[in-house]
């Protein structure tokens, strides 16, 4: 027997084989997931494609605890729970934060709805229990969105998709753009949002308004695994989208000016390949000097 390892890219892969040999056996392992492969030398076709994959459960979201960590002072930000239905859809969403003298209150309840299985409205409670705001879905025929409507108070905001396929890659791979139109009640102006999609991740996003300010961002990933996109919850932006997670961020902004931006990305994960902790550092924007820290726990 002779034996080889390698290192796949993601994406096809060349191998090559040894002739004389008259059987070959192909074993592939990633996050603890393991599929294996073996073929007869009548069996192997030189210029073949051969896929290789596997599956497990996702884990799940429990809790989301984050620290805001500013001059080697690190407070306690926010604490989000996620409760599940019988069926294991994410179904509700606890966020806790602190008051001034540090006591711990309810910030925000958010209510998962269902309809034919893909999720309908999001409605959001404050402390005293009392709607604040709610958020709607309408869908395509092929299952992708078409509309969102988000209700904050008396403002509302509507967004409109569209999807155009790209001329590039393949499979999971395949280029598109999503677009989206928005509308807005408590503004004058309306905005436009697209996003360059590869192999599930958003490769650019551009945020442009009508009065001319807009803000393109360009992300690099890694290949472990987002938390968020296993709750299929989307939201008026989108941001949970991506099937990575970010390590990096490059902006180009017109007309607008935040105040912070965040600007390296430090992750640490388990043997599954989800992340346990992230910590972003942030710079002011305007002097580029490093402002703070947001320490993310993931729990699972």
């Amino acid at each position: 027997m002779t034996s080889r390892n390698a290192i796949f890219s993601p994406g096809r892969n060349k191998i090559d084989l040894l002739k004389s040999a008259s059987k070959y056996k192909f074993k592939i392992e990633k996050w603890g997931t393991v599929d294996e492969m073996e073929l007869t030398r009548t069996q192997v076709q030189q210029g073949a494609l051969y896929v290789f994959g596997g599956s497990k459960q996702a884990k799940k979201l429990s809790e989301v605890l984050t620290a805001k960590i500013e001059q080697g002072v690190s407070k306690p930000f926010t604490r989000s729970l996620y409760n599940y239905n019988s069926a294991g859809k994410i179904a509700e969403i606890l966020t806790f934060k602190k008051r001034a003298d540090n006591s711990t209150y309810l910030d925000l309840k958010q209510k998962i709805n269902y309809d034919m299985g893909r999720v309908e409205s999001v409605s959001k409670y404050n402390e005293e229990a009392q709607k604040i705001g709610s958020t709607h879905f309408s869908y395509k025929t092929d299952g992708k969105l078409s509309e969102i409507i988000d209700f904050e108070g008396e403002d509302r905001t509507t967004a409109a998709f569209t999807y155009l396929p790209g001329e590039g890659g393949t499979g999971i791979s395949g280029d598109y753009t999503i677009s989206g139109e928005y509308s807005y009640t408590k503004h004058y102006y309306t905005a436009a949002y697209s996003m360059f999609i590869r192999g599930g991740n958003v490769l650019q996003s551009l945020f442009a308004q009508s009065n001319a300010r807009y803000e393109k961002i360009m992300y690099d990933y890694d290949f472990a695994i987002n938390p968020y996109v296993h709750l299929n919850l989307p939201d008026l932006y989108l941001s949970n989208y991506s099937k990575h997670n970010p390590i990096r961020e490059y902006r180009e902004i017109a007309l607008l000016f935040p105040l912070v931006v965040p600007y390296q990305f430090n992750y640490k994960y388990d043997s599954d390949g989800y992340p346990t902790e992230l910590v972003v550092k942030y710079k002011t924007y305007l002097t580029g000097e490093h402002a703070y820290d947001i320490k993310t726990l993931f729990k699972y």
